[in-house]
């Protein structure tokens, strides 16, 4: 026991010898770190022709990118920024913030759109109301105009063919 009181006066002792020590360590370290790689690429998790890395890799040929999560959701018939096609991305919406761990959703129908001030500033307006229902179908056209205006929409948040669409799912850390 008389042996471990003394081990721990060492740094104490010899400050100088310790920092040396703790130097060499850290060089050793970051040297031996400089070797090592990370390669975060679908295409080595699974194997060639995997159908998993055919649908990724369509839906980065779609969408363009893959650092965020996104639920895609596709119509048989009709477009993503119609009344059904709005209507569907509020219910997956909402289906997804029920799951575990998902504390935000974002959708085509969460977006605000450019509009312009009674001074002619551009400002954010709102979305499209809770109520779809409640929206006219003239209004409902302008509201989709002025999303398409919006950069990133297309290619984005909607195939540029609006037969598919992309919501953006986040969750807690």
């Amino acid at each position: 026991m008389d042996t471990l009181p003394a081990a721990c006066l060492v740094p104490s002792r010899h400050p100088w010898a310790t920092l040396l020590t703790l130097l060499l360590v850290t060089v050793a370290l970051g040297l031996g770190g400089l070797n090592t790689k990370f390669d975060p690429s679908t295409e080595h998790v699974f194997p060639e022709g995997h159908a998993a890395v055919e649908t990724f890799n369509e839906f980065r040929e779609v969408f363009g990118a893959d650092e965020a999560i996104h639920v895609v959701y596709e119509l048989r018939a009709g477009d993503v920024l119609s009344r059904p096609g709005l209507t569907l991305a509020r219910e997956l919406r909402a289906a997804l913030l029920e799951l575990p761990g998902v504390e935000q959703v974002f959708s085509v129908t969460e977006m605000p759109v450019l509009t312009t001030s009674a001074l002619g500033l551009p400002t954010l307006g709102p979305g499209l109301p809770a109520d779809l229902a409640a929206v006219g179908d003239e209004a409902l056209s302008t509201w989709r105009d002025q999303v398409l205006a919006t950069p990133f929409v297309e290619g984005g948040l909607v195939t540029q063919d609006h037969k598919a669409g992309s919501l953006r799912r986040l969750r807690r850390r």
